[in-house]
């Protein structure tokens, strides 16, 4: 699976980087929908900010058929639903990581499909999946659409130009947060020096030249 990862990472950040150039963040999650939309498993994606009960859940997709327009007939939809509370940053990572389900999620095996996995999902992303007793299918591509997520918006290719003044304690997280549009947490995540060589190790030296 990690050589897929890697081949949709590089195909994504490659067109961006030829449609708008990946050195201007941050990059712009609605620019990636179509690009998305070509490569998974539905023809279109639809955004819709709600009002969720379950404090756990920050977003979640669903899949559907339905008709496209008078002439088009019936196509895949994915509709990917993002809580009201989330701020900015936390808005573009998720529907990021739900976006990329639509492509890593092409068995229905895969997908989070009824309330009671969902809960199980929202457990899993509390508590972690060492907590987890039984066994649930879509745990697997989670862990992947959240990797694909922060390598969009926050590349290899531009994060390595940090490393320096990172380690040197020039750069907080927060400045990274702020200038690439995601949580803090995941700044700091990305700079771990662990995830750094596994990002190089999953990307097989595929990165894209600016």
């Amino acid at each position: 699976m990690s050589g897929v990862i890697s081949d949709i990472l590089h195909g994504v950040l490659s067109q961006y980087h030829q449609q708008y150039g990946l050195a201007d963040v941050p990059i712009k999650v609605d620019f990636l929908k179509p690009m998305i939309e070509e490569r998974g498993c539905v023809d279109r994606i639809i955004w819709e900010k709600y009002d969720f009960e379950a404090k756990n859940i920050a977003a979640q997709i669903s899949f559907f058929e339905a008709e496209m327009g008078v002439y088009a007939g019936v196509g895949q939809y994915a509709r990917i639903q993002y809580s009201s509370s989330l701020n900015f940053s936390w808005q573009r990572y998720v529907v990021c990581k739900e976006m990329y389900h639509c492509i890593i999620d092409a068995s229905a095996n895969d997908r989070v499909t009824n309330m009671a996995e969902l809960n199980k999902l929202a457990e899993y992303l509390v508590e972690g999946p060492s907590s987890a007793v039984e066994p649930f299918q879509a745990h697997s591509t989670e862990d992947f659409a959240e990797i694909l997520a922060l390598e969009t918006l926050f590349p290899m290719e531009l994060r390595t130009h940090h490393r320096a003044d990172y380690d040197a304690g020039k750069i907080t997280p927060l400045q990274l947060a702020l200038r690439y549009r995601i949580p803090q947490g995941e700044a700091r995540a990305a700079m771990y020096p662990n995830y750094f060589a596994s990002i190089q190790s999953l990307r097989e030296g595929k990165l894209v030249a600016l």
